[in-house]
């Protein structure tokens, strides 16, 4: 396993602004995919997966594990 350099770590808003955008692309896939394969979107648990996920992938991509 490698160490990233000082000079290719990602910044904390940048991890922040890549996972957001990651999670606003889950969200909406699950808001039109779902309804088209005949099942509803329950938001109850996208409510709470999605904050989950959120701070997973911030972590991953300051990281850069990903």
């Amino acid at each position: 396993m490698r160490k990233a350099s000082r000079s290719s770590e990602r910044t904390w808003a940048s991890a922040v602004w890549l996972a957001l955008a990651f999670v606003a692309v889950a969200t909406a896939a699950s808001a039109l995919i779902n309804p088209l394969l005949g099942r509803t979107v329950h938001w109850d648990i996208v409510a709470v997966l999605m904050p989950m996920l959120f701070v997973v992938f911030t972590v991953v991509f300051k990281k850069r594990w990903a």
